[in-house]
């Protein structure tokens, strides 16, 4: 069962700021994450919740996994989009808990994110200290309270076509401040250019903070030059959905995974693969773009790397970095291999397959049923236990 620790930490004196570090792709969060950075964790999770909300349930664990370490260690941000993310997957994943949302909000509140507070005027306040601290979309929000922005499209006006764009205008309850169209013009203006002195200065985080809020082809590309993922895959989006001014989609998508964006590694290798999207099919520019995504953590990639490789140890090496990143054909794989050499390892990984198992993935292969066999002779409660999650998970034959 998902569960996390609700950090009971005092109100910070001053807001968590997305500033700790301006790393601003998979593959450049996920070393400063693993060396302490709460703000790199925050994103990198946030980027796996994205990707567990649309076409990647592997994403799930990951995403968990990342944000409660942000939440953890103090990013108030990372706690608020772990409730989210809980919530949210609650729905499919029967083990996920998801009661103490309302826990993690107050301390994402606590710790500063104005976003996550009922009280909406602690919450205005919260936005103006994190916009004083330097992070622009803070500043959107808090100016939105004090009135809408005169020249903001309405929200039909395309831009980057992200499901988390955000209207920069009216809020959806009633304000807990008077209006004050000076004061809304003096934070948004102060967005804007906190945005292009990060920029100017080629620090991406902050440079691309308000990729969210529909910003032109010209910011997009400004900031997928500078560095950041997300930019270059907004405008890969609009370039294929064909949105006028995109440059042209490859050039993008290339940029993205050279930045570590596996997502577009995967796009731009399938697309070699199978010729499509205008590009020649090129046999030789997959694989490569195939190694490139593995090598930027995507699970399916390794997994596919670990199928076609002839060499027992690196193949158990692709399909236990594969199951790392929560793909479970690869936990299951690697099991697989591993029972030759390395028994004791085996059941660990099958546990991992077991965990990540749901009710489509039990239709290929009941995995915690293979596994409750292995225990019957020598932990028949173990065993037991294995089948009611198997049961659980989709598995009918333990039930």
């Amino acid at each position: 069962m998902i569960r996390f620790a609700i950090v009971g930490i005092a109100m910070l004196c001053a807001a968590t700021a997305h500033a700790d570090s301006q790393c601003a792709s998979p593959s450049t969060c996920r070393p400063a994450c693993d060396k302490g950075d709460a703000s790199a964790c925050e994103w990198l999770g946030s980027y796996y919740a994205q990707l567990a909300r649309t076409t990647r349930g592997g994403a799930l664990q990951s995403a968990t996994r990342l944000l409660q370490t942000a939440c953890t260690r103090g990013s108030g941000v990372g706690c608020e989009e772990l409730a989210s993310l809980l919530n949210f997957a609650s729905t499919d994943h029967p083990d996920v808990d998801a009661s103490k949302t309302g826990q993690l909000r107050t301390t994402a509140c606590k710790l500063g994110d104005g976003d996550a507070c009922d009280d909406t005027k602690l919450g205005q306040r919260l936005l103006e200290r994190q916009c004083a601290a330097g992070v622009p979309h803070a500043c959107l929000g808090a100016a939105a309270v004090y009135g809408p922005d005169p020249s903001a499209p309405p929200d039909d006006s395309g831009g980057t076509g992200t499901a988390m764009a955000l209207d920069d205008g009216a809020p959806t309850t009633a304000p807990a401040v008077k209006p004050d169209p000076a004061k809304a013009k003096a934070l948004r203006d102060r967005a804007h250019k906190l945005v292009a002195d990060a920029c100017a200065a080629r620090r991406p985080r902050t440079c691309s903070d308000l990729v969210d809020w529909r910003p032109t082809m010209a910011d997009l590309t400004t900031e997928c030059d500078v560095g950041a993922s997300l930019a270059c895959d907004a405008l890969v989006r609009n370039a294929l959905s064909g949105t006028a001014g995109a440059p042209p989609w490859l050039d993008s998508a290339k940029r993205a995974c050279d930045l570590g964006d596996f997502v577009n590694c995967e796009r731009v290798e399938g697309s070699y693969d199978r010729g499509e999207n205008g590009v020649t099919r090129d046999a030789a520019q997959a694989s490569a773009f195939r190694v490139k995504s593995c090598d930027a953590f995507d699970a399916t990639d390794c997994a596919m790397l670990g199928k076609a490789e002839s060499d027992a140890h690196a193949k158990i090496a692709l399909f236990e970095r594969a199951c790392t990143e929560g793909e479970i054909y690869g936990c299951e794989q690697a099991g697989d291999w591993l029972l030759a050499v390395d028994a004791k390892q085996a059941l660990v990984v099958y546990a991992k397959a077991c965990a990540l198992e749901d009710k489509a993935s039990a239709l290929e292969r009941p995995i915690c049923g293979e596994l409750a066999a292995r225990y019957d002779a020598t932990n028949p409660p173990k065993a037991k236990d294995l089948r009611a999650q198997g049961c659980k998970r989709g598995e009918t034959s333990g039930c």
